[in-house]
């Protein structure tokens, strides 16, 4: 995973070399890898989140099935559609009928996504900070 972050942040380690002293060098790193996710990848659709995953050196197909078990049939389709209506509005300008009943659901399923990819970031910082 570390190689990974040394690839997509080459300049973190001269970054944390040259810090103040008592910065904390996780709280950074995570500060850092998190802008250049919000500024630099465009994490849109499921091939996104597997790609996310999968940078922080995890198989997505437990995302997926954890997402499942918290009550979200076939997330990665339903992901998919959700991400085509919003990419018709976003980019092409189109009004596409939305409902506040599926808004709900897809904000439901993004935070259940969002939790077990956050899992799986927590345990990789773990991995990553044992000697």
């Amino acid at each position: 995973m570390l190689a990974s972050i040394q690839k997509e942040l080459p300049t973190l380690a001269i970054e944390l070399a040259m810090a103040e002293p008592g910065l904390d060098r996780a709280e950074h790193i995570r500060k850092q890898i998190v802008e250049h996710f919000y500024d630099k990848v465009s994490n849109h659709g499921a091939s996104a989140v597997a790609t996310t995953v999968i940078r922080m050196g995890a198989k997505p197909g437990p995302v997926w099935s954890t997402v499942e078990k918290a009550g979200h049939a076939d997330p990665q389709a339903r992901l998919e559609s959700m991400t085509r209506r919003r990419h018709a509005i976003v980019h092409r300008g189109k009004a596409v009928r939305t409902t506040r009943q599926l808004a709900h659901r897809c904000v439901l399923l993004a935070g259940a996504i969002c939790d077990s990819v956050d899992e799986i970031a927590v345990d990789a910082m773990k991995t990553a900070a044992s000697p």
